[in-house]
C-alpha cells in the first residue's frame, strides 16, 4: 500500500517537472518572438528603403502572429491548472526588457 502511494506521487511530480518544463518553453518562446517583433519594427523605422522597411513591417507581423500562437497555448493549458503555477507563465510585455 506505501509503495503504490509513493510511486504514483513521483510519477505525479515527474508529470508536473515535464509539464512545467513545456509551459516555460513556450513562455520563452512567446517572449523570443516578441522581442524578434519589436526589432523588426525597429529596423523598419530605421530603414531608408521602402522596399525594405515593407519587409520588415510584414516580418514583424509575423512574428507577432508567431506570439499570438504561443500565447494561446499556454491559455489553453493554463486554464486546466492550478492559478499559482498558471501565474509563473503569465506573459508581460515589459519582461521582453529583462530577457
Amino acid at each position: 500500500m506505501f509503495f503504490h502511494g509513493f510511486y504514483s506521487v513521483i510519477s505525479r511530480f515527474r508529470c508536473v517537472l515535464w509539464f512545467g518544463s513545456y509551459l516555460w518553453r513556450l513562455s520563452e518562446t512567446a517572449y523570443a518572438e516578441f522581442g524578434s517583433a519589436l526589432e523588426m519594427l525597429s529596423a523598419c523605422k530605421l530603414s531608408n528603403k521602402e522596399s525594405l522597411c515593407f519587409g520588415y513591417f510584414h516580418h514583424s507581423k509575423d512574428e507577432y502572429n508567431h506570439t499570438k500562437t504561443f500565447l494561446s497555448l499556454l491559455k489553453k493549458y493554463g486554464q486546466s491548472m492550478p492559478s499559482d503555477l498558471a501565474r509563473e507563465f503569465r506573459f508581460c510585455s515589459n519582461a521582453v526588457i529583462i530577457k
